[in-house]
């Protein structure tokens, strides 16, 4: 094979990778394709996907409530099942919200992957 086409937005960024874990990972595919390549035939159009523009509300901007205080950050109470019922399996506070639970959840030690619900 002398040629190979990897096409559209995913083709460099990787959306799901095989080896998903903790930290995001971007496909390397794409990399170790071109490394080997000797002839191009310049970019092609591809599938478009919308990226839609994320604004982050600043850390400063995050409070909640305790105790008749206002605090910094967000409290979160994370549930075992999916429908918020009974006692938290646990509560921690964010001081920003940049979660990426795509290929996993907000605490594997804590919780099941899928299975889980955040209030």
């Amino acid at each position: 094979m002398k040629r190979i086409a990897v096409i559209g937005p995913d083709a460099a960024e990787g959306r799901l990778a095989a080896t998903a874990g903790p930290e995001p990972r971007g496909s390397p595919s794409l990399k170790y394709l071109r490394e080997p390549a000797t002839q191009r035939s310049g970019p092609c159009a591809g599938c478009e996907r919308t990226v839609p523009k994320v604004i982050l509300v600043p850390a400063a901007c995050l409070s909640h409530e305790e105790n008749g205080l206002l605090l910094p950050g967000l409290k979160g109470e994370y549930f075992d099942n999916v429908s918020l019922a009974g006692i938290p399996a646990f509560t921690r506070t964010d001081s920003a919200v940049r979660f990426r639970w795509t290929l996993y959840g907000p605490d594997p030690e804590r919780l099941s992957y899928g299975f889980y619900s955040v209030r």
